[in-house]
């Protein structure tokens, strides 16, 4: 933006972001996956709002680069993460590590299967 205060030291750009920080320690991955995918929402909504702004004032330049590089570059993010945290059904090495764990239910799965 010309004109504009350029914002450059990282714990600047940390006070103005609206994705928010992680928490200190560890997290599981499913976790981290959907703060991921909470993250790029609000940048998928963000570019959203730039793309009719850009479409209103008719700067179609601005308006090309965040529809064909931003906006769907994220929006196939979004897809591809999401993917991951479906329900996945346990394949057949991963029931025979559990029941060897004491499991008592991944034990009768892993007996079934015999």
């Amino acid at each position: 933006m010309l004109g504009g205060v350029v914002v450059a030291m990282p714990h600047d750009v940390a006070e103005m972001t609206r994705i928010a920080r992680p928490p200190k320690g560890a997290e599981p991955p499913a976790v981290q996956l959907s703060r991921l995918l909470d993250a790029h929402e609000t940048l998928i909504q963000g570019v959203r709002a730039g793309v009719e702004l850009t479409e209103k004032n008719k700067d179609y330049g601005t308006n090309d680069l965040l529809m064909s590089d931003v906006l769907r570059r994220n929006e196939l993010q979004v897809w591809f993460v999401s993917s991951h945290l479906v329900d996945i059904p346990l394949t057949h090495d991963a029931v025979d590590r559990m029941a060897s764990s004491g499991d008592p239910e991944a034990a009768a799965k892993a007996d079934s299967r015999k």
